[in-house]
């Protein structure tokens, strides 16, 4: 134990709830008294990766070494294509709806649909792509 005494809340947090509790007190006020008392204020921070694994790449190697290839089947390359077609739908959004409606007459949610719609139906093939990679894949690794 280092006799470090920390916080991850921010002083305008502890302040609120203070509040709730009936103490009137400025988030300033609490940060002086945090500091007085000796803590300090720590903040969630994301670590990055200095270095990769050694083991990072070892079952490609080892897949490269048996010189194992799984073909990309015409099913996979329609998935992609509908995953990129939704893309565009969905980035057209409600304003791609109302060129829609304007040119058909007829409110609807037609791009947003089509392009969930699609997306779903993509979702849907890569569980079964993925499943058909999967047993290809490990056929090789039985073998």
């Amino acid at each position: 134990m280092t006799g470090l005494r920390w916080s991850r809340r921010t002083t305008t947090t502890i302040a609120d709830e203070l509040g709730k509790l009936g103490i009137a007190v400025s988030p300033n006020t609490v940060a002086r008294l945090l500091h007085h008392m000796g803590y300090s204020l720590r903040v969630n921070q994301k670590q990055i990766s200095t270095s990769s694994s050694p083991h990072r790449n070892l079952q490609f190697e080892y897949l490269a070494e048996l010189r194992v290839g799984v073909p990309v089947t015409t099913l996979a390359k329609w998935k992609t294509t509908a995953q990129l077609v939704a893309i565009g739908f969905l980035l057209a959004g409600e304003a791609g709806d109302v060129v829609v409606t304007s040119i058909v007459g007829v409110p609807g949610l037609y791009v947003t649909g089509v392009g969930l719609g699609l997306l779903w139906i993509s979702a849907l093939v890569t569980l079964y792509t993925g499943y058909d990679y999967f047993k290809a894949g490990v056929r090789h690794l039985v073998d």
